[in-house]
């Protein structure tokens, strides 16, 4: 496995996967999904973003989307 494959990605790779071109408008997302348990993050250290439990339980609930949490 590549060790990219480990390291969750920057703001800039987030905002770019969802299309975003700001990195205000992603940091201001994953604030929010901070605020709401969803997201988890080691604070001022970068790629430390995770999926929290509450996190993959609402994508695997609602958006139909099945995510196994890797050990």
């Amino acid at each position: 496995m590549d060790a990219r494959q480990l390291q969750s990605p920057t703001i800039r790779e987030i905002g770019a996967y969802m299309g975003w071109s700001s990195t205000s408008t992603t940091f201001r997302h994953l604030t929010a999904m901070l605020e709401h348990d969803l997201i988890a993050h080691i604070p001022d250290s970068p790629r430390t973003y995770r999926v929290t439990d509450k996190g993959l339980e609402l994508l695997n609930k609602n958006g139909g989307i099945k995510i196994d949490r890797q050990a």
